[in-house]
């Protein structure tokens, strides 16, 4: 909500019951959120009553849901955004995947529409998590989403004058537990590096901090475009969401997927074995060795650019309109 205030400061907001999931420190987080399921199912029941509310106050005609279940209602045109059709689960549990996809596809079949962020032809960007089965009924492939790139943030065509950028995100403690081993790494390279730790709320900053790095908590979108653009070396967690920011502005990277997280590892082995980015498990982490190989790797994807989402926007105008 922090970031979404920041960039949109004369947009109303309404605070949804938070699904309160815990993400445990050791172990699988898929054996961790299955604990967590009645909860995560009873928050649910909550934000569609949340859901229902906000739409009588203020007379919404159009819901648009970032990969939350409970936002929809048969009042309105609900639409879900979502690149993960189907779930990875560990290996151990891979013989429940075909049973949970299927209980997965009614969930988003709740929805007028499921928009998946991704092409419908090869190649993929979510690659299995969007193409291995079939899609809902109900899906539209709006192509990736992205901050960068746009009409207010054009991508800059700019030298490099800087090194190393580290872009950090996710749940704690994993996001903490990453920036430990990077500002320790960083700091014994002779390279000038940006480290951006998403943390929008926070104004503290590490209590040492090497001449060569400088710190920012967050970012506003085309200022972090620009930073990345600028750096030579992109390090970043394996999220879907970065990804995308990535292809928008057409640059590899080091990845580095959030431990137990199987969307995320999934990821990484599917693009490192494209060569189009590094990835590199957070326990196996050389940063040194890292910017030695990723020259190996290099932005190789080109996509005709097709207006899906303009279509799709256009569409749901005149529905609602009418």
């Amino acid at each position: 909500m922090a970031i979404l205030k920041h960039e949109f400061p004369d947009l109303d907001f309404e605070p949804l019951p938070s699904h309160n999931i815990r993400y445990p420190q050791k172990g699988s987080l898929i054996w961790a959120l299955i604990k967590q399921m009645p909860s995560f199912f009873a928050s649910v029941r909550r934000e569609k009553r949340k859901t229902a509310a906000i739409i009588r106050k203020h007379k919404i005609d159009l819901v648009i849901s970032d990969n939350r279940y409970g936002l929809y209602n048969s009042s309105v045109t609900s639409i879900i955004i979502t690149h993960q059709v189907m779930l990875k689960l560990p290996d151990s549990m891979k013989f429940l995947e075909k049973w949970v996809y299927k209980r997965h596809i009614k969930m988003l079949s709740r929805f007028t529409s499921c928009w998946i962020p991704d092409y419908p032809r090869r190649p993929f960007l979510a690659g299995d998590l969007a193409h291995l089965y079939p899609a809902p009924p109900n899906a539209v492939f709006i192509g990736p989403l992205s901050r960068f790139g746009t009409a207010d943030c054009p991508v800059p065509d700019t030298e490099f004058n800087n090194d190393v950028i580290v872009v950090l995100s996710g749940p704690e403690p994993s996001r903490s537990n990453l920036e430990n081993i990077v500002l320790d790494q960083l700091s014994e390279i002779k390279r000038n590096c940006i480290v951006v730790r998403g943390l929008p709320n926070d104004a503290t900053q590490p209590k040492t901090i090497p001449s060569n790095i400088t710190i920012f908590n967050h970012l506003p979108a085309c200022d972090l475009q620009d930073k990345m653009c600028r750096s030579k070396y992109i390090i970043a967690r394996a999220g879907y969401s970065t990804i995308m920011d990535l292809v928008a502005i057409k640059r590899t990277a080091v990845l580095i997927p959030t431990p137990g997280q199987t969307e995320q590892e999934y990821l990484a082995s599917f693009y490192n074995d494209r060569k189009l980015f590094l990835c590199i498990n957070e326990n196996e982490l050389n940063i040194n060795e890292a910017l030695s190989q990723i020259t190996l790797y290099s932005w190789n994807l080109n996509h005709v650019s097709v207006p899906s989402l303009t279509k799709e926007i256009a569409r749901i105008e005149k529905e609602t309109h009418n």
